[in-house]
């Protein structure tokens, strides 16, 4: 008997956070406004942010049954905060976002839309009607980076830095995780090579990069460049 495809999908938002106070609040109630048809669960990994983004997040969701808070003491860095969501995730589907309204929470419908036949949908800028705010030299080298990558590693796909994810737990769980989350962006790359080499079936939709309303943006444009070119590297080298 085939599943109903009416039926409620259990989802969980993983969000890791680091100074995102003014943030966070605002996108939780978005997120639970586009997911209220389904089942979702709401992941906060925050690593102790001094501003006090994980107060802000127990004052508002304390007793929200949909929202779950985990603050790292100890320790740092995007893709393992990414790596303890998933630990924590009790969702047939997961989804991985930036918490700086970077991503548009309301794309979500978008790419649910999509899940059906597919193992993964990726948010993309690079597919018809994708884009990004900001400087057009922003937009080609991330262009160019991305190129770079799908043809270094011979992947399917545009968009291999994303960080704006839909993807089932169980194509996830296919690959290394605690080899593929480390560092920052960079764990995208690992990730998308596994699940190509997996035969995942994966599917892009257009998405359009805001700037981030509140904060100071975490990426540091030469490190990161820097770390995604030897994660290039390692990967092709199979290491």
């Amino acid at each position: 008997m085939s599943a109903n495809p009416h039926a409620k999908k259990k989802i969980s938002v993983i969000l890791p956070t680091y100074n995102e106070r003014e943030n966070i609040v605002p996108l939780i109630s978005a997120l639970l406004k586009v997911l209220k048809n389904e089942e979702p669960q709401i992941i906060v990994v925050d690593d102790n942010s001094p501003d006090g983004t994980a107060k802000a997040v127990e004052k508002k969701f304390a007793s929200h049954k949909h929202v779950k808070l985990c603050v790292r003491k100890r320790d740092r860095g995007l893709a393992s905060a990414i790596m303890k969501g998933i630990s924590l995730a009790k969702g047939d589907y997961l989804i991985f976002m930036d918490t700086d309204f970077n991503h548009d929470p309301k794309d979500i419908t978008k790419m649910l839309k999509n899940l059906p036949g597919n193992d993964v949908v990726i948010g993309s800028r690079f597919v018809k009607g994708g884009g990004m705010e900001g400087a057009k030299l922003r937009w080609y080298c991330s262009y160019a980076m991305n190129q770079f990558i799908k043809i270094s590693l011979r992947l399917p796909t545009k968009e291999n830095l994303s960080g704006y994810i839909l993807i089932s737990k169980s194509a996830l769980f296919r690959c290394p995780l605690e080899k593929i989350f480390k560092g920052y962006g960079d764990y995208n790359i690992s990730l998308f090579k596994c699940l190509a080499d997996q035969g995942a079936h994966i599917k892009e939709v257009p998405v359009y990069y805001k700037e981030r309303t509140y904060g100071e943006s975490k990426t540091r444009f030469v490190k990161h460049l820097i770390e995604y070119l030897r994660t290039v590297w390692r990967v092709r080298k199979g290491v």
